[in-house]
């Protein structure tokens, strides 16, 4: 392991930590994410914006992909995933 999961994830150099990425695909969606089994994010507080690096680069690639960040954090770990999906509604509108 390297870079921000060392650092973050797993400070303690923890043995068994683990990281695993996965990618699905389903027509035109698509979702790419990456876990890890370290301590999880630290808790902010409401409307606390996250000022790291690493963020910063996942939302713009988010941006640029056209795709939502999910991310998914406890005490067990996290999960951040970018997900693109195409879906087009087949409700008739009004106008």
């Amino acid at each position: 392991m390297n870079g921000n999961s060392d650092r973050h994830d797993f400070p303690d150099g923890a043995a068994g930590g683990r990281i695993v990425v996965g990618y699905e695909v389903q027509d035109k969606d698509w979702k790419l994410s990456v876990s890890g089994n370290g301590i999880g994010m630290p808790q902010k507080t409401a409307g606390a914006k996250s000022r790291g690096l690493g963020t910063m680069l996942v939302k713009a690639l988010a941006q640029q992909l056209d795709a939502q960040v999910e991310i998914v954090s406890s005490g067990k770990g996290t999960t951040v995933s970018l997900v693109r999906s195409s879906f087009e509604s087949r409700l008739p509108t009004a106008a």
